[in-house]
């Protein structure tokens, strides 16, 4: 479950969402979760490059401070931070789609259900040790 979970933040599982939010959402707010998650990735690019911290499960043999590839640092998450993104961008959208139901219990029902994806992501990238606090 924790591994299905884990892959919540995956490139086909996030292309997934973006798939359900073209159908789901108004044009706006589908536009907006496909932008966001680009910009999410973009960024998140950056700060590994920035960071240059190596997976825990993978240091590359040589001298200390040797460099990974890009593709091998750790942190940021990319599945957190993309999945954290586009999350809240979806639950916004959400909101503005359905706007004729008891708004107040949906709404506080998306944000509960949203945060608790987001943190059981986030927590389940550091449980496979694919990241670390340190």
């Amino acid at each position: 479950m924790m591994m299905l979970i884990s892959e919540l933040g995956g490139k086909y599982e996030l292309g997934f969402i973006v798939l359900i939010a073209h159908f789901i959402l108004k044009r706006e707010d589908s536009f907006l979760c496909a932008n966001i998650l680009c910009f999410s990735i973009l960024i998140n690019q950056q700060l590994k490059l920035t960071f240059a911290e190596p997976r825990p499960f993978f240091v590359k043999p040589g001298p200390p401070g040797t460099p990974c590839d890009d593709l091998e640092f750790g942190n940021p998450s990319g599945h957190a931070i993309a999945f954290t993104c586009l999350m809240l961008v979806f639950k916004d959208g959400l909101k503005n789609t359905i706007v004729d139901l008891d708004f107040d219990r949906v709404h506080m029902l998306f944000s509960i259900v949203t945060w608790l994806l987001i943190s059981v992501v986030i927590f389940s990238r550091f449980y496979f040790g694919v990241h670390s606090i340190d």
